[in-house]
């Protein structure tokens, strides 16, 4: 399990001093201990994003202690806190693999420098760690089942990695893709892989004015507005010791991004009409379609919740970059959608399935479940005719005009003009599997004009 930063120092003056600085960067996410031995126990059921360690403590000197958190967690982080008479223990603790270290007395400034700094050193290499082990997941061909999200493709593979990841960090996800990417099946992968406690609440904060906005994360206490008989929660707080999932958060207006910011960097918020603040102990997961960068640079976005929300970023790849997709996902969404109503039917045609293939779907995964559920419906579960399947696509706006040209190769030597027009008909009949329709549709021509160039071939 990933924890918070730890502070190992046996002098308790001091460790409250840290706190204070802490408290006054608005950070909370911190353990601070001191007796050395309680640390050393913890060391073989958690991961420390980063540890403070004094050098000078009784029973375990930091040099030990550094040396064992190196050993079991070598990707966390170690700043060294020392005095001046200890600077050549800590240049040797350094050689060992210490980020830092910081002299004695410590200024706000530095302390709050080096813990951004240790931050970014974990997160780092916990991306670098995920990406390795994602490489070697692409190259499997596998399909795999991750929470519900089916694939064969590598890239998707690579975000599976990545997620597992970076799951039980408390630092914010951004997720971004087309409309029907499956955005918030992502998100909520997020929340399964990282054990939360607390429940999944999923939110679209599309067009939500300001006290909309508070009113549905923050709650409102009675008498906040009229009608406001009595005090309600909102969804952060349904969410507390879970994942709050912010869909559309490129439409946020600029009172509700400081409103969001305040609630990641220092954990705060306040309900609507009131003056108190609330801790929180929520992840935020959020998602777009749009271009945040874009807006970021236009004044639309602010620039310093972007770098926020990014901590940690997933870019889901298009269906149509991914075709592959389409013939694991197209089954599970009829057989599902036979399930629901209680049919049972033939497999879905493999015609069919190259038909839809060769359609660039920008819906997405959406619009393909939406294509496929309508055909179990409208044909029980028979397999429909040549025809009848195409009659039917063609309603839902997928015609010959959409088919992506297949690319093939011709060796041998310079043909001639019949020659050529006889290997791409044969070409593209055995690329359709004898599926004329598919052939004909592939060559741009027409069926009658395919049979015609058959029967004289």
């Amino acid at each position: 399990m990933t924890s918070p930063i730890y502070i190992i120092d046996d002098d308790k003056t001091i460790t409250d001093a840290y706190a204070i600085f802490l408290k006054r960067s608005g950070i909370s996410d911190y353990i601070i201990m001191n007796d050395p031995r309680e640390f050393v126990a913890a060391l073989d059921s958690v991961t420390p994003m980063a540890v403070f360690l004094d050098l000078q403590m009784p029973y375990y000197t930091g040099e030990d202690i550094l040396e064992l958190v190196k050993a079991k967690h070598p990707e966390t982080p170690v700043i060294i806190i020392t005095g001046n008479a200890d600077v050549d223990t800590a240049v040797r603790c350094i050689h060992k693999g210490a980020l830092n270290f910081l002299v004695k007395p410590l200024d706000k400034e530095r302390f709050a420098a080096a813990y951004h700094s240790a931050l970014n050193a974990f997160q780092m290499q916990t991306e670098i760690n995920a990406l390795r082990s994602a490489k070697k997941a692409a190259e499997s061909g596998e399909i795999v089942d991750f929470c519900g999200i089916v694939t064969s493709d590598g890239r998707m593979k690579e975000l599976f990695r990545y997620i597992e990841s970076i799951s039980k960090s408390s630092f914010p996800v951004l997720i971004t893709g087309e409309t029907g990417v499956g955005k918030e099946l992502f998100a909520g992968a997020v929340h399964k892989c990282s054990g939360r406690k607390g429940d999944f609440v999923p939110v679209n904060v599309a067009g939500l004015d300001d006290t909309m906005f508070t009113d549905t994360l923050f709650g409102h206490v009675k008498g906040a507005f009229t009608g406001a008989e009595k005090q309600r929660q909102g969804m952060v707080a349904l969410a507390e010791g879970g994942t709050l999932f912010l869909d559309e958060i490129g439409d946020l207006t600029d009172s509700a991004q400081v409103k969001l910011l305040r609630l990641l960097q220092e954990k705060i918020y306040s309900p609507l009409g009131s003056d108190k603040f609330v801790r929180s102990g929520v992840r935020i997961v959020a998602a777009t379609n749009a271009d945040l960068e874009e807006s970021v640079r236009q004044g639309r976005f602010r620039q310093d919740l972007f770098y926020r929300l990014t901590t940690h970023r997933v870019d889901i790849p298009p269906l149509r970059e991914r075709r592959g997709d389409i013939g694991l996902l197209a089954p599970v969404f009829y057989e599902k959608a036979l399930e629901e109503v209680g049919l049972k039917g033939e497999p879905i045609p493999t015609a069919f399935i190259r038909m839809l293939e060769s359609y660039d779907f920008p819906g997405n995964v959406r619009q393909l479940q939406a294509v496929v559920s309508d055909m179990a419906m409208v044909f029980g579960g028979k397999r429909p005719g040549e025809r009848e399947a195409e009659g039917f696509l063609y309603r839902h706006g997928i015609s010959a005009a959409d088919v992506n040209r297949k690319v093939f190769t011709y060796s041998g030597t310079f043909p001639t003009l019949k020659e050529i027009e006889q290997y791409v008909v044969d070409a593209a009949v055995k690329e359709s599997e004898g599926n004329v329709s598919c052939a004909a549709r592939l060559l741009g021509i027409t069926r009658q004009a395919l049979h015609k160039r058959l029967k004289g071939s």
